[in-house]
């Protein structure tokens, strides 16, 4: 299967153009749709009726238990107050790495330490040279704007670690959240839905393609990922899980989307009672797998995954 590994959002046309099929399925398990069409076509989330087996439900049982004996058991520490903020910190350095860039928790200490010091002057502006008088000197202005963004990020988690979502979840609030984000990480570009299409080679016999949504069906499938938030059984962990796939699947956003599905899940689990007092640090071992696949595999194009690259 010829796929390229890396999620850098730069390169998600080319990305794209390099997943040219899929492993064949008989033809008594496909459904009729995607014989006729030959790709697939991602859906919307209400209208289906999503059948998990036991062993799924068992893998999200154990792991909400464990989360939430995580949550008892470290934010009911005494430390509690300075726990978040490092797990929000590692959390918001990882999330920074998914996007390629490079922050430093030292920095994020300093950052957290200047703008909360009082008396402060252009407060939560942070400059490099305010930096230097501790003696930081040949700071990369680059890891200094990750760092920034890395912190700026903990504090949405922690707000949303305290209130959660509102009860009910419009299409206008993702956009506005997605926003936030983006004026983080992207300051002066403008965001919201994807506005541009994907050329997609032409299938080979008895293949498929992958084949996301015109940047016109996007509001559609906007509006679907809403309601199933608000009106979705699921528990916590699957609804959050389906929510990050239906993101990627359909390509809703063309940047910041790992940001989005983090903010979303913390929210979801926060209005659930899933987690209380403390975030997961659930950024850390997609950086981690990422940084490791594109290190070991050096893919380009559509080469051949390796077996190693698993």
């Amino acid at each position: 299967m010829g796929l390229k590994t890396s999620f850098d959002r730069s390169e998600l046309p080319q990305d794209l153009a390099a997943i040219t099929h899929f492993p064949p399925v008989s033809d008594h398990l496909t459904p009729p749709a995607q014989q006729a069409n030959s790709h697939y076509t991602p859906f919307p989330l209400t209208t289906r009726k999503i059948i998990l087996s036991d062993e799924t439900l068992g893998e999200a049982a154990r792991f909400e238990m464990l989360a939430s004996r995580y949550d008892c058991i470290i934010g009911s520490s005494p430390y509690i107050n300075s726990l978040v903020r490092i797990v929000s910190r590692i959390n918001g350095i990882f999330l920074a790495a998914r996007e390629g860039k490079q922050a430093s928790y030292q920095l994020c200490c300093y950052n957290d330490f200047l703008n909360e010091s009082p008396p402060t002057t252009n407060k939560g502006t942070v400059g490099i040279s305010r930096l230097e008088s501790f003696g930081l000197n040949e700071i990369n202005r680059d890891v200094f704007n990750a760092s920034r963004c890395a912190c700026q990020m903990a504090n949405i988690e922690t707000k949303l670690l305290d209130s959660g979502l509102p009860s009910t979840i419009t299409p206008s609030f993702i956009l506005s959240l997605h926003s936030t984000l983006s004026a983080i990480y992207s300051p002066g570009v403008s965001a919201g839905l994807r506005n541009h299409d994907f050329s997609a080679p032409r299938p080979i016999q008895g293949e498929s393609i992958y084949r996301p949504p015109s940047p016109l069906e996007l509001p559609v499938f906007l509006k679907d990922l809403a309601a199933f938030i608000n009106d979705s059984k699921l528990s916590p962990s699957i609804k959050g899980a389906l929510v990050h796939y239906q993101t990627e699947a359909t390509k809703m956003f063309s940047s910041h989307t790992e940001q989005l599905n983090c903010a979303l899940l913390i929210g979801l689990w926060q209005n659930a009672g899933l987690i209380k007092r403390l975030i997961l640090p659930i950024a850390v071992t997609p950086a981690l797998e990422t940084s490791k696949r594109e290190k070991s595999c050096n893919l380009i194009g559509s080469r051949p995954l390796k077996p190693k690259c698993k």
